[in-house]
């Protein structure tokens, strides 16, 4: 039976987010050390290439047991990627006897959510922009920027804006999304995975329209009268309602850089909500890009390979980066609050005590 601290941790642990709430992982626990696995079949997607994606996951998930672990009185000792012979083992921390260290984001683990409501474009104030980069202190082989002037963001937004038509023009994309699409609020209960309908947050017109997508010979037919470009209007349009754009680059893809990415994307969104700031990971774009940059093409068109070579250019360009790797992509502002929050697997049904 598991000791309730670490129930606790573990249950804080899996709010993190994942690309269409797949949620990813799992967890071995033995005495005082927590093993964390990926699952490698939880995400498919052309955005999931050498499980980039969910490694970054992952990173979120680790951070949030980090500040858990040490809110209950431990001091964590984390080894990320500890046995080459097992990929799928993702991370071991070993709960060590400490005192209890609450870092202020530890509260507002339960609290941060995923924001896809048009914000409202306010500025950033000073102190909250340099709050969120004093973030990337913890990471410092890594690089945040943000971008939050009109020129910038006009650039960014046709970027995001691009990954939403991708997936209206790629059925392998298109049929991952709509497979992880929770009708019903009874759908989302049952599964606690993916994304209720009510979480994507669509305007009255796209809920009549929504189901009506998920048919891709009806999607393919709606692209030659510019459905394709509509959804990516909307996804712009979403980016430049934002107060700012963050980006967190790397000096390479390497799995440690990935998963630190994800660790640092999660302090950032604990430190938003911290703020009171909405935040909305739009960062698919970015995974494609990773994928066409290490060579593998299958699954994408030639448009669209040559489309995100040139977005890959035009980002780095926005955000003031040259050699870096674009590693996750998110927008930030104010906005009402979600009218509905995507549901978590319970840890304890993902967990083997040994």
């Amino acid at each position: 039976m598991l000791h309730p601290k670490i129930s606790d941790i573990l249950r804080s642990a899996v709010t993190a987010p994942s690309g269409c709430n797949c949620q990813p992982w799992r967890f071995e626990v033995k005495e005082n050390t927590i093993r964390i696995f990926n699952i490698p079949d939880r995400d498919t997607s052309l955005y999931n290439h050498l499980q980039k994606a969910s490694l970054a996951a992952h990173g979120a998930l680790i951070e949030n047991a980090m500040l858990a672990s040490r809110a209950s009185g431990f001091d964590p000792d984390l080894r990320l990627l500890p046995e080459k012979k097992y990929p799928d083992l993702i991370a071991e921390i070993e709960l060590r006897e400490g005192s209890p260290k609450v870092d202020p984001l530890f509260e507002f683990i339960p609290k941060r959510t995923s924001n896809r409501k048009k914000y409202n474009a306010s500025t950033l104030s000073t102190k909250e922009k340099n709050n969120l980069l004093n973030q990337a202190f913890w990471f410092p082989h890594l690089r945040l920027e943000i971008a939050d002037t009109d020129e910038q963001k006009e650039v960014i937004s046709k970027a995001i804006g691009l990954n939403d038509c991708i997936t209206f023009e790629n059925s392998h994309l298109h049929r991952f999304l709509f497979e992880h699409i929770r009708w019903t609020k009874k759908d989302a209960e049952h599964a606690r995975d993916g994304l209720g309908l009510k979480a994507l947050a669509p305007d009255p017109v796209q809920q009549v329209l929504f189901p009506a997508l998920k048919n891709w010979g009806a999607v393919n037919f709606m692209n030659m009268f510019g459905l394709s470009r509509i959804m990516a209007i909307h996804a712009a349009n979403l980016c430049m309602s934002s107060s700012a754009v963050c980006m967190i680059s790397a000096p390479d893809d390497s799995a440690i850089n990935l998963i630190e990415s994800g660790r640092l994307m999660q302090r950032l969104g604990l430190e938003a909500s911290r703020l009171g700031l909405s935040t909305h990971i739009m960062t698919g774009i970015t995974f494609l890009i990773q994928r066409v940059l290490s060579g593998e093409f299958d699954g994408l068109s030639k448009n669209h390979i040559d489309t995100l070579l040139e977005h890959n250019d035009l980002l780095k360009a926005a955000f003031g980066l040259s050699e870096e790797i674009l590693m996750i992509c998110f927008r930030i502002g104010r906005a009402a609050q979600p009218a509905a929050l995507s549901l978590r697997i319970p840890a304890n049904d993902i967990t083997t005590t040994l």
